[in-house]
């Protein structure tokens, strides 16, 4: 939650479309290696939560990792 809610800037929603719903947002690395999983939160908040990251729903994730856009 608090990584969610550093990289939105408050509550945590999807920056594509907008799902509020915690249990379907996750991170997406906007360039390089797609890391996922608790190691990658760790990550962002050891490393003081470096930019090139983005909040989005399952949905808007894997469309822009497969079709480069999101599904909205």
């Amino acid at each position: 939650l608090q990584v969610l809610t550093y990289y939105t800037g408050g509550k945590p929603k999807c920056s594509c479309c907008w799902e509020l719903n915690l249990q379907f947002l996750t991170l997406h690395e906007k360039v390089g290696k797609q890391r996922n999983g608790a190691s990658l939160y760790f990550y962002l908040r050891k490393n003081n939560y470096p930019t090139g990251f983005e909040v989005l729903c399952f949905n808007c994730h894997y469309s822009k990792m497969y079709y480069g856009k999101c599904h909205k």
